[in-house]
């Protein structure tokens, strides 16, 4: 992908978290908005699952909301916490489009609060390493982790 590309950023980002963390892993994806690439971060393996988690019981997957859907809800860092577990995160992937104007997802705020080190920090992405007590037992099966996935997922049961 050559560096004019959109996504050169994204390719970026996806290769220096496989060097950081190689091999399979869990990634949890937050973002400000921006998810066109988001499949880069499987890995050149396909061996990596990304991942969305809830920040609040009430809050719906995204490819549940209806288009244009742009509804606030509650977050709570307990829960998303506990979201993480579930989904037996490795790595917490945080992005935002820094030339727009966005702002870091409230999920960054939340790992760095909680003294997590980040292994890539790079102006539009930071990749977390998920400390084994906030990610690991508990793993859950593709699609339990936020409710169902949407029956096209390749990872669908």
């Amino acid at each position: 992908i050559g560096q004019s590309s959109p996504a050169a950023p994204f390719a970026a980002a996806a290769l220096a978290g496989e060097r950081a963390h190689p091999g399979a892993a869990t990634l949890v994806w937050a973002s400000s908005g921006h998810h066109e690439f988001l499949a880069l971060f499987t890995g050149r393996r396909l061996e990596r699952w990304v991942v969305g988690v809830r920040r609040h019981p009430a809050e719906l997957p995204g490819w549940r909301r209806p288009p244009g859907d742009r509804s606030i809800v509650p977050v709570d860092p307990a829960f998303w916490r506990s979201e993480l577990a579930r989904a037996g995160a490795d790595l917490l992937v945080v992005s935002r489009w820094g030339a727009a104007g966005e702002l870091w997802p409230i999920e960054q705020q939340w790992a760095a609060a909680a003294g997590w080190s980040w292994l890539v920090d790079q102006r539009d992405f930071r990749i977390y390493g998920v400390p084994a007590a906030a990610g690991a037992p508990g793993r859950v099966t593709p699609g339990s982790a936020g409710g169902p996935q949407p029956a096209s997922h390749p990872r669908a049961p």
